[in-house]
């Protein structure tokens, strides 16, 4: 009898269950979750985007980067922006204006940086995980192409994989990935990998409006 009352109760609200169904991500809650902050000095010549370059004691020692981190439980993706970029230029909440938040952007290794963008007031003291910071005018960024490589992803599933499960076992034909990998370049500095992704997306933007 319940599983009748069960069907009947699916078959009358099944049409409403999908409309009013909000789509989520799949599998959200298992990414790890950071934010940075795209921050922007106004100098003579306008707006530059500044930079830090990362120190010898903390992990990828000697990439440029934005300021960020992961967020910290609780923590809105604007909060872990703000909070973090004020830890690593050392600067004080009323030296940031937040301007508004750019595009996501999702990795291939289950991460999803948030970005947000605005502008920062001087003077700033980079702390310890930063070896030094420096700044790229925006007309130039605006004007210049990113160098764009491919790198292949493969999935390599773990030991205990139940390959007899599965048709072909460990022949099982798995798919690879792609992705491309940006570079840009001003004057001795590269600027590559995710932070070159978020800073395309963002001068996308900047673009758009400007057209």
């Amino acid at each position: 009898m319940e599983f009748f009352l069960v069907n009947v109760v699916y078959s009358y609200r099944m049409k409403t269950i999908w409309q009013e169904h909000k789509p989520r991500i799949i599998d959200l809650d298992k990414n790890k979750k950071s934010s940075v902050f795209i921050p922007l000095i106004k100098k003579e010549d306008g707006y530059h985007v500044l930079f830090e370059i990362r120190s010898a004691n903390i992990r990828q020692p000697g990439d440029v980067s934005f300021p960020g981190g992961k967020m910290e439980k609780g923590e809105k993706p604007i909060d872990t922006a703000i909070r973090e970029t004020m830890e690593e230029l050392r600067i004080r909440r009323e030296q940031i204006e937040v301007f508004g938040q750019a595009d996501t952007y999702v990795t291939g290794k289950n991460r999803i940086i948030y970005a947000f963008v605005g502008e920062i007031k001087e003077p700033i003291d980079p702390n310890e995980e930063v070896e030094s910071v420096f700044t790229v005018p925006l007309h130039h960024l605006m004007e210049v192409h990113p160098e764009i490589y491919i790198s292949t992803m493969v999935e390599k599933p773990a030991d205990d994989f139940p390959y007899d499960r599965i048709q072909n076992g460990k022949e099982y034909h798995w798919m690879k990935g792609k992705k491309e990998v940006l570079f840009y370049t001003y004057k001795n500095y590269t600027i590559w990998g995710i932070t070159a992704k978020i800073l395309q997306a963002f001068l996308e933007v900047m673009k758009e409006e400007n057209k």
